[in-house]
């Protein structure tokens, strides 16, 4: 670490903590955490291995200070330091003191408001959007712990991007013909310009147009654009342009019983890479997409019944880098024994590295699609704007209104639109949901018990010479139970397999359309049973130590000695204030 940037953070906590003696218009806010694995590797791919790591021990302390300042009602300013200590350093050496975060927001006239600096921004689902790879919304608590620290770690807040730049909104009320006008314009940049890599400036910018005309009736207008910054490109580079144009509209109708919704969004995309040195490579294309749907409601007694379905099509060359973009890196590699079979056999990711690894993930939004796993997600792999997608999906929703538990069901029937390398086209099908019971609720008992469970399932088919068949599916079972007050057994069990075959695509790194092909084969299972305790200081503090049994089978007959056990002690200590 530099000394520069050490008693430069030394001298803003000086700083702001001399302010709030005098103000206290400065509050702080906090976040500490102690991590800890230790894990052990055995089965065929280590055995008789004398090379590869078959133990290890992980772990960091972490402390992020927020500090925030308002020294009026139209000003604020926060910024996030962070100190972190890798285990395993000396005296020091490991450490690490940063800028986690850092805003100024304020109000202008009474009227704008802004933010400039780390912002989060995100607008629809095909247009700037952080879709998570959701396989069911019914985690067990004890998996979600660990994905909560990778949601934290990586800034996936909800289904926004965290970027640099600016963000302004306003809200405009009217006494006649609509209710509110809302507006919202950003712009951030994505990628700075690097002179060895011969990399650009890229921009990514757009806004919001939001009509509520009343309780019954919404329109809005959505812009989104990606360009590389003229003047930052270099002659051997292809400059990228791309705009994409939206439009939503929902009407609804509220009653005590019953509700009734119709909701859409259409637009359409633009997408090009030029050069000003070699016309002949300059390619661009339009295409479009539109998704429609009923939604409606009962409310039956102490029920609460929602079913709704849509219909979408979405153009084989529709183009949103800020709704398609991954959020996980399907090329990033395990950090946790990485290497098998005398260090000749990269160990892949798997559910478990995916769940617990936040080095793993995406923070930054890309042009062109990036290639993704099929077992793990085939049906949307870029979200509901995944490209060259065509059909129905329909919801079912059941929630208790006092909170004993509820069920949903979701399932999608897709097909392309145009084949990929032949005239046949895929068909996908998915299937997932599951339930959460609130089983002291329903016994009216002061101790807490929940149990989940969840289930997902994809089926992906292609006839004629380059045939496709893929399946794959997730189940998730868990159950927590409050034994004495504030302290929790839990324990979780998940289980995926992943079958068939797949032609995945090899896309231009300009065009971003195919130029080949490859057949990719699956035949894996995977067994993740944890369970464990956790103590609850508050809401938001706890401390939890749970011990996971990892399985991993490869029955491909290519994949010889790849079947491995990972048994994993994990320990964590979070305080938030």
């Amino acid at each position: 670490m530099k000394i520069s940037k050490l008693f430069g953070i030394i001298g803003l906590v000086t700083v702001t903590t001399a302010a709030q003696a005098q103000s206290d218009l400065v509050n702080f806010t906090g976040l500490g955490r102690v991590y800890v694995t230790h894990d052990k590797l055995t089965g065929d791919a280590v055995k008789n291995d004398s090379v590869s790591k078959k133990r290890a021990t992980n772990g960091y302390t972490l402390f992020d200070l927020g500090i925030n300042v308002s020294p009026n009602e139209n000003f604020k300013g926060s910024v996030i330091l962070r100190a972190r200590n890798n285990f395993g350093g000396f005296y020091g050496d490991g450490s690490s003191l940063n800028i986690r975060q850092f805003r100024i927001e304020g109000v202008l006239g009474k009227i704008v408001k802004y933010q400039i600096g780390d912002v989060d921004l995100g607008l629809t689902p095909y247009t700037l959007y952080n879709f998570e790879e959701v396989y069911h919304d019914y985690e067990s608590d004890i998996f979600k712990i660990r994905r909560d620290i990778v949601h934290y770690e990586n800034f996936n807040f909800g289904n926004k991007w965290r970027l640099q730049g600016a963000d302004a909104k306003t809200t405009l009320k009217f006494a006649k013909g609509i209710d509110k006008l809302k507006l919202n314009a950003f712009g951030t940049r994505i990628k700075r310009s690097n002179f060895s890599t011969l990399e650009p400036d890229r921009l990514l910018y757009g806004g919001r147009v939001h009509v509520i005309q009343s309780e019954f009736f919404e329109i809005g207008g959505n812009l989104t654009g990606v360009s590389d910054l003229a003047g930052t490109v270099r002659d051997s580079i292809m400059q990228f342009d791309n705009l994409v144009y939206t439009s939503d509209v929902k009407v609804k109708l509220e009653r005590d019983k019953f509700e009734l919704g119709l909701m859409g969004e259409f637009g359409s995309s633009n997408y090009s890479f030029k050069s000003e040195k070699n016309k002949r490579r300059n390619a661009s294309y339009d295409d479009y997409f539109y998704d429609a749907g009923l939604r409606g409601a009962v409310k039956p007694g102490n029920f609460i019944i929602g079913v709704d379905g849509s219909y979408r099509e979405v153009g084989a060359q529709f183009s949103s880098p800020g709704a398609q973009t991954r959020r996980i890196n399907d090329n990033a590699q395990s950090s946790t024994f990485d290497q098998m079979n005398n260090n000749t056999t990269i160990r892949s990711q798997t559910l478990f590295d995916r769940l617990s690894n936040d080095q793993l993930y995406n923070q930054s939004i890309q042009p062109i699609l990036k290639p993704f796993l099929p077992e793990y997600n085939n049906l949307t792999p870029y979200g509901i704007a995944t490209p060259n997608r065509k059909g129905f999906t329909g919801n079912l929703v059941i929630r208790h209104k006092e909170k004993f538990g509820q069920l949903s069901f979701t399932s999608e029937n897709l097909t392309e639109m145009i084949g990929e390398g032949t005239s046949e086209l895929r068909k996908f099908a998915g299937l997932r949901g599951g339930a959460l019971i609130n089983i002291d609720r329903i016994l009216k008992i002061k101790k807490a018990i929940a149990l989940t469970g969840g289930y997902r399932n994809e089926m992906t088919s292609r006839s004629g010479p380059i045939a496709v068949d893929l399946n794959s599916t997730i189940i998730d079972a868990g159950l927590t139970v409050e034994v004495l007050k504030s302290v929790d057994l839990m324990g979780g069990y998940k289980t995926f397999t992943g079958n068939g075959n797949e032609w995945v695509a090899y896309r231009n790194i300009y065009s971003g359309l195919i130029s080949d092909y490859y057949n990719y084969k699956v035949n894996s299972t995977e067994d993740i049973l944890s369970f464990g305790l956790r103590y609850r200081f508050s809401n938001r503090s706890f401390f939890t130590g749970n011990y996971q049994m990892i399985t991993y089978k490869n029955k491909l007959e290519s994949s010889i000695n790849q079947n491995y056990n990972i048994d994993q002690l994990f320990l964590n200590y979070t305080l938030v204030f």
